[in-house]
This record gives structure tokens, C-alpha cells and sequence, in this order.
């Protein structure tokens, strides 16, 4: 038998529906917990995640072509892993938000359409364990987190996480010119520098084939994304105001 994942095969919605599940799952079991232990289960989901990426790190560390410099945690689902510790250890709203409006996002997109590395292998492979099982982490404790109560997303914070997403998209081109300019590595920190690797991304370089740059055409999408993730909140405010009435 085959158990290779390429694109939309019977193992990739098998891994998509895995992700999907897992917040189900996860707000089914705790959603009458006490606010303590909700906090105490995503703190444990981020130090797993956290845990996942350092174990990858340490085992790939023993490879010819290893460079640190080109594993920071810089890509958006790194950075989401680093947010989620954050948001659970300084209960932090935006950090929440975030991970909500975005993070989650990022990782469920990366499993939908995963980069070129992770099709063509074995669903058993190493390097696909650990990728699909620290996104679908990353994407429960985004859906999680909004699901047990610990995200209420005003307005504001849409704004702020966009804010932040475009903060770190700036960071992580800063730190892709930097690390090249002083030839420590040749890192490629949220695709802004080359898209070839992500077909969906792909298509939006070649209509602008600028490094960088191309990133601003998605500007739509995600405005898009930041709608679909408030509109829960907006039917919400919707409903109260009715009872108010």
C-alpha cells in the first residue's frame, strides 16, 4: 500500500481531517472545565508545541546541512508556537487574538497546502509527524482558545493582531536580508523572499515577481480572514443588542 501524501490523496484529507478534529475534540472535553483547568490544558498544548519544535531542531542539528540561522523560529507558525506560550503564561488578550485571527490560520493553510517538502513522502516519515502534528496543534489551540472563552476579540484586536502580522512580516524579511548580507545562511522566513516552494504563493509572485513585495497582494485575502475570524463576534454583539431591545 501507498502511504505517500501528495496533494488531496486519501493521506492528506486524512492528516486535514485529523487538524479539523482535534479543536472539536478538545472544546468537547473541556468546554465545562473551570476556567483554571482550560488555562492549564492550552498551556500544556503550547509546551508541547514548544517541546516539538526544539526536539526537530536538536534532531536535524546532526545534519550535514544544518544551519541554525536558517531554522529560527521566524516563519509565521514558528512565531505562533512562540505566541501561544505567551498568551497562556501572561494570559495575554492579544497574544490570544492573535493566535486565534492568524496563527491557526497559518497552520491550517500550511496543511491544506502544504510546502513541497512535505509531499511525495511517507505519512509515517519523521519530518511529516512532527511538521503536521505541531500545526495541528497550533491550529486547536487558536480554535481552542477562542471555543473555551479565553478570546472575546473586540475590533480593536483585529486590528492589533494585523498590526502584529505585519510587524513580524517585516522582521522576518529584516532578518532573511540581514543573515544573507553576512552570509551566515540563506533562510527564506515567511516565503518573502521565494515563493517557488508554495504553489498558492507562487501564483501571486508571478503576477508581481518582486521579493516581498508580492506579500501585499495577499493584503485582500487576509482582510478577508480577519472578517471570517471577527464574525463570530459581530453575530455575537448582534444577538445581545436584539436582547436588549
Amino acid at each position: 500500500m501507498n502511504f505517500n501524501i501528495e496533494f488531496l490523496n486519501f493521506w492528506h484529507f486524512v492528516i486535514i481531517a485529523f487538524v479539523a478534529f482535534l479543536p472539536v475534540l478538545f472544546t468537547f472535553i473541556f468546554k465545562n472545565k473551570s476556567e483554571k483547568t482550560k488555562k492549564l490544558f492550552l498551556l500544556i498544548v503550547a509546551i508541547a508545541d514548544v517541546v516539538i519544535f526544539v526536539w526537530r531542531i536538536i534532531r536535524i542539528s546532526k545534519e550535514a546541512w544544518f544551519n541554525i540561522w536558517d531554522e529560527l523560529p521566524l516563519h509565521l507558525c514558528s512565531i505562533g508556537i512562540i505566541i501561544n506560550l505567551i498568551a497562556t503564561v501572561f494570559n495575554s488578550r492579544l497574544m490570544y487574538s492573535f493566535s486565534y485571527c492568524y496563527s491557526s490560520i497559518g497552520a491550517l493553510l500550511a496543511v491544506l497546502i502544504p510546502t513541497v517538502h512535505f509531499i511525495g513522502s511517507p505519512i509515517y516519515d519523521i519530518d511529516n509527524i512532527t511538521f503536521y502534528l505541531q500545526h495541528a496543534m497550533i491550529f486547536a489551540f487558536g480554535i481552542s482558545a477562542r471555543s473555551l472563552g479565553f478570546v472575546k476579540l473586540p475590533l480593536k484586536d483585529v486590528f492589533k493582531s494585523t498590526a502584529l502580522l505585519f510587524g513580524f512580516a517585516f522582521l522576518a524579511h529584516g532578518a532573511n536580508l540581514a543573515i544573507k548580507a553576512l552570509e551566515l545562511g540563506n533562510p527564506n522566513y515567511m516565503f518573502t523572499v521565494d515563493a517557488s516552494v508554495n504553489p498558492i504563493l507562487q501564483i501571486f509572485y508571478n503576477i508581481c515577481p518582486v521579493p516581498f513585495v508580492y506579500l501585499f497582494l495577499l493584503i485582500p485575502i487576509i482582510a478577508l480572514i480577519a472578517f471570517v475570524m471577527y464574525l463570530p463576534t459581530l453575530i455575537g454583539n448582534a444577538k445581545n443588542r436584539k436582547k436588549t431591545i
